[in-house]
């Protein structure tokens, strides 16, 4: 009985255990979806400055 009563002990723990990235959603922490959209807007970056960086060289 004394579980019932604990603040620390999650009550909803099967709905958490469904959607482990609620907890993460509810702090507003990145999730896995945001990482890859940054990886993706990351190697954009890279690829326009490579392909800048190579017009803008004289050789």
């Amino acid at each position: 009985m004394a579980r019932d009563c604990d603040p620390h002990v999650p009550q909803s723990l099967p709905s958490a255990q469904r959607d482990p990235l609620a907890p993460r959603r509810a702090h507003g922490w990145p999730t896995v979806a945001d990482a890859e959209s940054a990886q993706d807007s990351a190697q954009t970056f890279v690829r326009l400055f490579f392909h800048y960086y190579r017009r803008s060289c004289t050789y």
